[in-house]
């Protein structure tokens, strides 16, 4: 084999770049015949595949391929283009297809400081749409961003992220919760389970996360609304400070599983579509009247009807933020409105004591309920089967009506509880099997849907037992809130 001295001189290449040391393995016979003569073409290197690891896992450098600390050194060439990004060691290393001013804008660009907004001094009225510090951050080219309401508007995030280590937002259900199937009955609860004390004042109403139950929210005369994770300790998520006076009631926007939008009436004359994840107002409305309550259509989920003090229905729709109908037929506030038949027709109650039935869509009254007998039923529910309305009346009794033949007042009724005066909420058990309803001393009662007997009473709350849902998937789970300001889980 030839020394150094004869490998021949090839134009081009340095002396420095002709050697090829190999000393960890000059002990092996047979891995290099002879030294090879560096070329302008590709030649045929064996080295064992421990030095080759070595070498490929030690890289730091696209345009370094040795790594100088080793005696085994392979020389190669690379062709750096204008695409290859050069980064200090210690830097993260971007595409320019996802920078964009400086700022990385591809699909893991969520933080948890991006959407806890601090409460600035902007006088916008409503309905003039401007970006506010809750919105989302920046998103790609070619996506359209959402427009905000905002008025003075401060919402809270209490996590500890927003996404976790899948990228998965605060509010997704875990995989391992199943949907109720039809054949699930549900039982009556038999303890406490767990006592959640956030706000100031009262609690008017909450409302499990349709499907799943895995979030409660709650609204209070304080003005605030909170949602709750049930699944880890009850710890308070989000704050929504929307409102500037008392919020009436809550519902939410859909009723399909990871439901992430939810509307509120508060006695600040507003209604209010917000966004369970980052906290923004999607849609507002105040025509300076007080709403009372709020349905949205069963298929439609853009459409929907609140109920006001100066007696009128008014329908909506919220991609065009217009009035599409008006229901001006009772002599009183709207204190309740329930679709019915699939959306086809839906159910109003007022102050004046009277029930009419509307075909959706036609400001004309299908059906006059009126009695001289009947008082004003501030709440309605609609049974599981979609056959039966369930009304909370002011005497004391909570009366059944069929909606599916002539809306009649069929013969069952339940008796047992003290409700005049307070529009206290009842519910159903998600089979259809039980009754519950609050009391204005604090109980919680339970009926037997077939037999109307009043099955169990607890004392849920030291002041008025104001309203009650029950759990979407657990059979026996049940949450309660009263103007003591606390909510209590049974189970």
């Amino acid at each position: 084999m030839s020394s150094e001295d004869d490998i021949e001189e090839t134009p081009g290449i340095t002396n420095s770049h002709k050697k090829l040391e190999c000393e960890p393995f000059s002990h092996v016979d047979g891995i290099l015949k002879k030294k090879p003569k560096l070329q302008n073409q590709v030649q045929q290197f064996v080295c064992s595949p421990i030095a080759f690891n070595l070498e490929f896992n030690s890289q730091t450098k696209f345009d370094n391929v040795t790594n100088t600390d080793k005696k085994c050194k392979i020389y190669q060439s690379y062709n750096t283009n204008s695409e290859t990004i050069k980064e200090s060691k210690g830097k993260t290393k971007y595409n320019s297809k996802v920078i964009k001013n400086g700022k990385y804008i591809g699909p893991w660009n969520l933080s948890s400081e991006d959407f806890i907004v601090q409460n600035h001094n902007d006088t916008t009225t409503d309905n003039q749409y401007i970006h506010s510090e809750t919105e989302l951050p920046d998103e790609k080219e070619g996506v359209e961003g959402i427009d905000v309401i905002s008025n003075n508007t401060v919402s809270t995030f209490l996590g500890k992220e927003m996404l976790d280590y899948q990228n998965r937002s605060w509010m997704i259900a875990p995989n391992e919760i199943r949907e109720r199937l039809p054949e699930d009955r549900s039982y009556l609860p038999k303890k406490l389970n767990a006592t959640i004390k956030g706000h100031n004042m009262g609690v008017q109403s909450i409302r499990y996360i349709p499907i799943t139950g895995h979030l409660l929210l709650s609204a209070s005369l304080d003005s605030n609304i909170k949602i709750w994770d049930t699944i880890h300790k009850n710890k308070c998520i989000f704050i929504y400070h929307g409102h500037s006076n008392a919020v009436r009631e809550i519902q939410f926007a859909s009723q399909r599983r990871n439901c992430n939008s939810f509307y509120s009436c508060g006695y600040d004359k507003q209604t209010i579509l917000w966004d369970i994840e980052y906290g923004r107002i999607i849609w507002k409305s105040d025509i300076g009247k007080t709403p009372y309550c709020v349905a949205i259509h069963p298929t439609n989920e853009n459409s929907i009807i609140v109920g006001y003090s100066n007696k009128k229905a008014i329908q909506y729709d919220i991609r065009t933020d217009e009035i599409i109908q008006e229901y001006s037929e009772h002599l009183g506030a709207i204190n309740s409105i329930t679709f019915c038949e699939n959306g086809k027709r839906f159910i109003t109650t007022s102050d004046d004591k009277k029930m009419f039935v509307w075909d959706y869509g036609t400001p004309i009254v299908v059906k006059h309920i009126a009695d001289p007998l009947m008082k004003s039923m501030p709440y309605t529910k609609l049974h599981p089967n979609g056959q039966h309305l369930v009304c909370q009346s002011m005497d004391n009794r909570i009366l059944v009506y069929d909606t599916h033949s002539n809306y009649r007042c069929i013969k069952k009724r339940f008796f047992g509880l003290s409700n005049s005066g307070y529009a206290i909420q009842c519910e159903m058990s998600p089979d259809g099997q039980f009754l519950v309803s609050g009391d204005v001393s604090g109980k919680l009662h339970f009926w037997d849907w077939k037999t109307t007997k009043l099955i169990k009473s607890i004392q849920a709350h030291d002041s008025v037992s104001i309203a009650c849902n029950w759990h979407p998937t657990l059979p026996s789970r049940i949450a309660t809130c009263g103007w003591d300001g606390a909510i209590k889980i049974w189970e």
